[in-house]
């Protein structure tokens, strides 16, 4: 066990990364400000997060399930999440290699409309910088991996959204694919290889490395925390909606219990009816 736990505690490359751990890492940061929901809140639903905590809590959920979806890339390709790059924290949220090059993946977990155009996007009829956030990000990438490998690196930007209510592509940017996470596997699929299998191996090697980046390795113990933290937020944040939808349910059927007795003759079936979100 002793062999064991320093094994663990050893720095980590690259690839042992968490998915959203940089977002995770902000909103635990956030959340342990707040004290703990009394007894009550828990029963009746109160979320548990933070306001500041929460725009990193869904975009660490939104990473998350682009992580999910990249599982399903096969053989030949490899994932690194939350890879550090720049200065203040700043990561890109996937970085892929594979034979068919070099890909950031720039997820953005928004509600409502989206507007893509050749230069600009718009949520909701805001205008965003994610296509000029998304190519500093691959042009960080090529140049950190370029200085790694002693040879030039292109890298594409890719920018997904998770989930949007309504998707509207009037142009497609010319230096950023912009993709629903749904169509986000099809799409890597049928991009041309570029990369022999040395290269591909060549840069996924200097990738892994820390120093490639600019920082230190991880501390291995401390990330398997920090996840084990946001994972209980999780499952309490789930619990929360969970019975919130109960209360509203229940809501609604004992007003129509109030209205099957304001009839007559119904108060034994409506009383049965009013209990059934309770039942368990």
């Amino acid at each position: 066990m002793r062999k064991q736990a320093a094994l663990d505690a050893r720095p980590t490359g690259l690839l042992t990364r968490p998915a959203a751990y940089s977002v995770i890492d902000r909103c635990l940061h956030h959340q342990a400000a707040l004290r703990p929901r009394s007894w009550f809140a828990r029963q009746i639903g109160a979320t548990p997060l933070a306001v500041e905590a929460k725009p990193w809590f869904d975009g660490a959920r939104g990473e998350l399930e682009v992580a999910r979806l990249l599982e399903g890339l096969g053989e030949g390709w490899t994932v690194l999440h939350s890879v550090p790059v720049g200065k203040a924290n700043t990561d890109v949220d996937h970085v892929l290699i594979g034979p068919a090059g070099v890909f950031t993946i720039n997820t953005k977990a928004v509600r409502g409309h989206v507007w893509v155009g050749r230069s600009r996007i718009l949520v909701n009829g805001r205008r965003e910088d994610f296509i000029a956030k998304s190519e500093r990000e691959a042009r960080r990438v090529h140049r950190l991996l370029t200085a790694a490998t002693g040879s030039s690196v292109f890298v594409r930007p890719v920018l997904v959204f998770v989930e949007p209510h309504r998707l509207t592509v009037r142009e497609r940017p010319a230096s950023v694919a912009t993709l629903p996470a749904r169509a986000l596997i099809r799409w890597l699929h049928g991009q041309e290889e570029v990369y022999p299998a040395s290269r591909v191996a060549e840069l996924v090697e200097a990738a892994d490395r820390p120093s490639t980046w600019g920082r230190a390795a991880d501390d291995g113990i401390e990330t398997r925390r920090q996840i084990q933290r946001f994972e209980r937020l999780l499952a309490e944040v789930d619990d929360a909606a969970h019975r919130r939808r109960t209360a509203k349910l229940a809501g609604v059927l004992l007003a129509l219990t109030a209205a099957l007795v304001a009839v007559g003759g119904y108060l034994p079936v409506a009383v049965a009816v009013a209990m059934v979100p309770f039942a368990h």
